[in-house]
């Protein structure tokens, strides 16, 4: 009876150990503030994307921790729209899956030009989503954006839609890309 006893004890005290170490792990996940990717440099490796095109964007990456993530990519352009200065969106897919395993990597992503795209400058732009935490990331998912990488795009037969033309002085505005070359980034700054 006492063995019983204390073998019933002892599988109770296993399973509350068990149970509160899968806790304290999801719970270390959850709190850890730390991005799971960091871009170090991101920037267009072509001087000139032309038509049935592809365009070779180049990145610098450290990915520190492996968690679901979802990404979604545009071309954006500015336009003036009845005569205000706005962001014209051009999706360029969804992936599901990070591009790196754990660890540094660099590496170049080839994007195909979407159809519709006019000749003009255009900028390349991800959102990722990331997951960390297990079930404990549904209450706070990372949200991370590139900064806009200017893509210089030649040849091409589109044209604009109707009631859209190709902006001449885009206007400066928060998240805007910054002017002047491709950009590279450093944690977030511009290179020098």
């Amino acid at each position: 009876m006492r063995v019983r006893r204390g073998f019933l004890i002892g599988l109770v005290a296993m399973l509350f150990l068990g149970v509160g170490v899968g806790i304290g792990v999801i719970a270390l996940d959850f709190l850890d503030r730390r991005p799971a990717t960091i871009v170090k440099a991101a920037f267009n490796a072509d001087d000139v994307t032309y038509r049935d095109g592809r365009m070779q964007l180049y990145f610098d990456v450290t990915k520190l921790r492996e968690c679901p993530s979802t990404t979604t990519r545009w071309l954006w352009t500015w336009v003036d729209y009845k005569g205000e200065e706005l962001r014209l969106f051009m999706p360029l897919g969804v992936s599901f899956a990070g591009v790196t395993d754990v660890g540094e990597d660099r590496y170049l992503m080839s994007i195909e030009v979407p159809r519709g795209v006019w000749d003009g400058t255009w900028y390349y732009l991800a959102r990722d989503v990331t997951q960390c935490g297990g079930m404990l990331s549904l209450l706070r998912n990372q949200v991370t954006e590139t900064p806009s990488i200017e893509i210089k795009i030649k040849g091409t037969k589109a044209q604009p839609p109707a009631g859209v033309t190709p902006s001449k002085s885009p206007p400066r505005v928060r998240g805007a890309p910054i002017p002047n070359r491709s950009l590279i980034l450093n944690g977030g700054e511009p290179l020098p």
